[in-house]
């Protein structure tokens, strides 16, 4: 008897499997054509949204504005001899950095070496003084901004001469923090040759 109700319901199961297997196909089939036409109901609405701002641009004729300037009809801005001392007082100054780099990187090595006392006091001052050049020609340059075009002449005058003063005082730091470096590490003892 087992057997037979066992058969009986393998028997029933079959149709009801089989409905399945057909509705799979068929569902997966559905929810494909439900996404798509959401998506393509998402897509008019967007496309109508569009239009509707298009519309919506005021209705100013483009003939109103002012013809542009081809870039190359464009002249250079005028470079003026204030402009171009600051210019080559800053070039100046940038080709000292490699020195104050360079000897801070000395300074450091024969730091690491020497013993606590007052030469190691000096080595320090003369790091931090090179330090300060370094900050300080990095300061003026994110601060520099050449002035507009259309700044009056003595305005921009002014400023350059402001850039002119700024520049010496970088100058002088440079120069101090260079000398001391080089003076301390003249008076660096010599390692001992052994």
């Amino acid at each position: 008897m087992r057997g037979g109700k066992f058969a009986a319901v393998l028997t029933a199961a079959r149709p009801i499997a089989a409905i399945r297997l057909k509705l799979i196909p068929s569902l997966a089939i559905d929810l494909l054509h439900i996404f798509f036409s959401i998506e393509r109901a998402a897509l008019g609405s967007l496309t109508v949204a569009l239009l509707l701002l298009a519309g919506c641009q005021p209705d100013t004729p483009a003939t109103t504005s002012a013809p542009e300037t081809p870039p190359a009809a464009v002249a250079a801005p005028v470079v003026s001899p204030l402009e171009t001392r600051v210019m080559a007082q800053h070039d100046s100054l940038m080709a000292l950095t490699d020195r104050l780099f360079a000897f801070r990187q000395r300074l450091a090595r024969v730091r690491a070496a020497a013993p606590a006392g007052p030469f190691a006091v000096r080595l320090d001052s003369a790091t931090r003084a090179t330090l300060r050049a370094d900050d300080a020609m990095t300061d003026w340059m994110h601060a520099y901004q050449r002035p507009a075009a259309t700044a009056a002449p003595d305005s921009a005058a002014a400023y350059f001469h402001r850039q002119l003063s700024a520049l010496r005082l970088v100058d002088t730091l440079t120069h101090r923090a260079l000398d001391s470096a080089a003076a301390v590490l003249r008076a660096a003892p010599q390692p001992s040759a052994k």
